[in-house]
């Protein structure tokens, strides 16, 4: 069984020989992505094409940055306003080759998408402005949520006709303690377009990967029924005795880890093996839905030896 078998195999529950690995020694996926527009021009440096730049308070040491300036924080920039293009020439220059040489080596290729509407209406809106519009100009928030997606369904459609396996996107959708807003809201707004995303990924023959952080305990029944197949969330302490996990055991793959916050910063080496163990049994069964990763960056200041540890228990375990 060569890696893109194993990793199919566990997504659609048919019995992988082991669990597979997002990252590690024996990793089983290759990740694969999309370029600039070949014509991009930033209207100043920095900006990329989404219209906004990042700054960082510490880079070295982990920090993700922040928007400099939300390109739509004054509503009236959007009738000036153009989303990127998923069309334009020079975005998977090179792709077709790359994806071949990967399923030559026995790989599951998975092509990163990029944020998704969660982290672009934050970027392009302001936090504060689309929490605000989500319940005083809801029209405002379809309108980036249309031209959010036009994007990334674009994207997926050509990503999976040149022979993808599975694509991905990054979309928070929830904090420590629970939604951000409304489930009403979110299945007003967002759920029927993640229907519609993973619905024409599902027709390409594409797998649907999802990294989203924070409590999923009221998301997670909701993503599986709008088609997400595989929920990449490095928290699982914060939701997997949730009653919600046992409803969708069979139904989703996890790719995930012991819990980076809560759990890795202060567990023993010596107990990390029981915990690979409680945590696969909980979230999979003998027939599939784990796959396992870690979180490398520094700002978390996890020890190298405690993702190794880990990492060795999931490629060992075995039910």
């Amino acid at each position: 069984m060569n890696s893109r078998e194993r990793v199919i195999r566990s997504i659609e529950f048919t019995g992988p020989d082991r669990l597979p690995m997002d990252k590690g020694e024996w990793v089983d996926i290759a990740g694969v992505g999309y370029r600039p527009a070949a014509d991009f021009q930033p209207e100043t440096p920095g900006l990329n094409e989404w219209g906004y730049a990042f700054t960082s308070l510490n880079e070295t040491d982990g920090d993700q940055g922040q928007v400099l300036q939300h390109p739509l924080g004054n509503w009236e920039n959007f009738a000036h306003y153009r989303f990127p293009n998923p069309d334009a020439p020079g975005r998977f220059t090179g792709l077709v080759d790359r994806i071949e040489q990967l399923h030559d080596e026995g790989l599951f290729v998975r092509a990163a998408l990029g944020k998704g509407p969660m982290h672009l209406l934050d970027d392009l809106r302001g936090f504060e402005a689309y929490l605000m519009d989500l319940m005083t100009e809801p029209e405002r928030i379809e309108l980036l949520l249309d031209g959010i997606f036009r994007f990334l369904n674009g994207l997926a459609e050509k990503v999976g006709k040149l022979g993808a396996d599975g694509m991905h996107i990054a979309d928070d959708q929830a904090m420590q303690t629970g939604p951000i807003f409304s489930m009403d809201i979110w299945r007003e707004l967002f759920k029927p377009r993640y229907r519609e995303f993973c619905d024409l990924a599902h027709e390409l023959g594409c797998k649907v990967f999802m990294h989203t952080c924070g409590d999923l305990s009221e998301h997670l029944c909701e993503l599986v029924d709008a088609g997400v197949d595989v929920i990449d969330n490095k928290q699982p302490a914060l939701w997997m005795d949730s009653p919600a996990v046992d409803d969708v055991r069979e139904r989703v793959c996890s790719s995930t880890c012991i819990d980076i916050q809560s759990i890795m910063p202060s567990i023993g080496i010596g107990e990390i093996k029981e915990e690979v163990g409680r945590l696969v049994q909980r979230l999979s069964t003998p027939r599939g839905g784990f796959i396992g990763t870690f979180y490398g960056k520094p700002d978390l200041s996890i020890p190298p030896e405690k993702n190794a540890e880990m990492v060795e228990a999931m490629e060992h375990f075995r039910y």
